[in-house]
């Protein structure tokens, strides 16, 4: 009874995007023909959502160890970290939005060919993309263009 119950107490407790309060990294696509944007959600702990624009809700996907995304929360710190945010959106546009805490929020969209985006933000994005699509119970649900 006491091994049951010292396990019990080990797991980790379930979050969604809207009441985590640690760092978040949101990314993903959006525009063109049909309009949808598709957004996925990292947070520290390991979870791992995925939003449509047609869902009200998101989805939780198999989550990752934490360690294993330790790499990518450390990262966000060599994005540029401009007051003002980076946003010039096209007729597809791609995000990332990193949340550190409540009144922390760092916008990046970019989609205007006149307004390349940094190295260090396109690649770190495809890293973020690459995250998911080599997950096999994650690539399996979606369809998503680097």
């Amino acid at each position: 009874m006491i091994f049951f119950l010292a396990v019990a107490g080990c797991k980790t407790a379930k979050y969604m995007p809207d009441t985590f309060e640690k760092t978040q990294i949101h990314f993903g696509s959006g525009g063109g023909f049909s309009g949808i944007t598709t957004t996925f959600m990292m947070l520290e702990n390991g979870q791992i959502f995925k939003q449509t624009s047609l869902q009200d809700k998101a989805e939780e996907l198999p989550s990752q160890k934490k360690k294993d995304l330790k790499t990518y929360f450390s990262a966000v710190q060599g994005l540029p970290q401009d007051s003002i945010p980076f946003i010039y959106p096209g007729n597809m546009s791609k995000f990332l939005y990193v949340i550190k805490d409540k009144d922390t929020l760092n916008r990046y969209v970019w989609g205007d060919y006149k307004y390349p985006v940094a190295d260090t933000l396109a690649h770190f994005y495809v890293k973020l993309l690459d995250l998911v699509k080599t997950h096999p119970q994650i690539s399996d649900t979606t369809k998503y263009e680097r």
